[in-house]
């Protein structure tokens, strides 16, 4: 409760002055944005609400743990995340295969554009930089 109180109150100051503003509660969807928002030193909106959470009680982080041992799922189907886990290796591999097959053409259109053609460069360097991801 003190976690979701955080946030409330957080979200109600940066939307101070606006229909936003005094809310009485927010959309789930508000999660996703804890991590993407940060301060001048990188750190996140959650990470700041939780170090508020541990100066206020020291025992927060126990509080933590117990919240994610009660949510996370003890009772899941092994075989259902295996049979996930493979189909998003296959996905993987024919993604990879696609890219592989567009990187073989890559070379030809170097020996056929000149050097200096900015397109060629620049679909040179975004296929390198996938290819460093993939791997």
């Amino acid at each position: 409760m003190k976690i979701l109180g955080q946030i409330l109150a957080i979200g109600n100051v940066l939307n101070g002055g606006t229909a936003k503003g005094q809310a009485d509660g927010f959309d789930l969807p508000v999660f996703t944005k804890l991590t993407a928002m940060k301060d001048a030193t990188g750190k996140s909106l959650l990470e700041y609400i939780m170090l508020k959470l541990k100066e206020a009680d020291p025992d927060a982080d126990i509080m933590i743990k117990q919240l994610i041992t009660k949510t996370v799922f003890k009772d899941c189907d092994n075989e259902y995340i295996k049979n996930k886990a493979r189909e998003l290796q296959a996905m993987f591999g024919n993604a990879k295969a696609s890219f592989d097959q567009i990187t073989s053409l890559n070379d030809p259109y170097k020996s056929t554009f000149p050097g200096d053609d900015t397109f060629v460069g620049l679909m040179s360097e975004f296929l390198d930089q996938t290819k460093k991801e993939c791997d």
